[in-house]
């Protein structure tokens, strides 16, 4: 009961975006890697799959259903861009008291993983807020910021495939 409400369990954010990148992936883990733009503008592609940790099926009904449904009727509805179907997960930790070694209710790190499309993953982004003022969720705190990179991210993907095309 403790873990989904961020106790007991941490990652570091390399670690938070490769797991959420297998299910994007359909179920594949490939090892994380800087990706270099090369002088004709098209990435250099090192892609290197170490393994299959979840079979296809299920990586993708994942993000299909509970993960899409986060962002189109759950936590995460300020992550959703008009004729695109985001997928994504809210978090919300309560951070640790060095004093005392338990947690503190009013210090938090608010999070938000999303991907687009849902039918094609194309995208990942993470976004993580180290102790927000104000509203503390991962959906209010760090949703739209999330979404507002996933979508520049896409148009940009979207403008050099046109571009990469005449």
């Amino acid at each position: 009961g403790s873990i989904p409400m961020g106790h007991e369990l941490a990652v570091t954010p390399l670690q938070m975006i490769a797991a959420h990148a297998v299910l994007a992936n359909g179920g594949r883990k490939i090892s994380p890697h800087l990706l270099m733009m090369t002088d004709s503008r098209e990435p250099e592609a090192r892609q290197v799959v170490v393994s299959r940790v979840v079979r296809e099926e299920v990586a993708d009904w994942v993000v299909r259903e509970p993960m899409a449904a986060v962002v189109q009727r759950g936590t995460g509805k300020q992550a959703r861009l008009e004729g695109i179907t985001v997928f994504g997960k809210t978090g919300t930790a309560q951070k640790t008291d060095p004093e005392n070694g338990g947690y503190v209710s009013d210090r938090h790190i608010s999070s938000f993983v999303c991907g687009a499309p849902a039918e094609n993953p194309r995208l990942l982004v993470l976004v993580m807020v180290d102790e927000p003022q104000g509203q503390q969720y991962g959906g209010s705190v760090a949703a739209p910021t999330a979404a507002r990179i996933l979508k520049r991210g896409l148009d940009l993907e979207h403008f050099l495939s046109l571009a990469g095309s005449h």
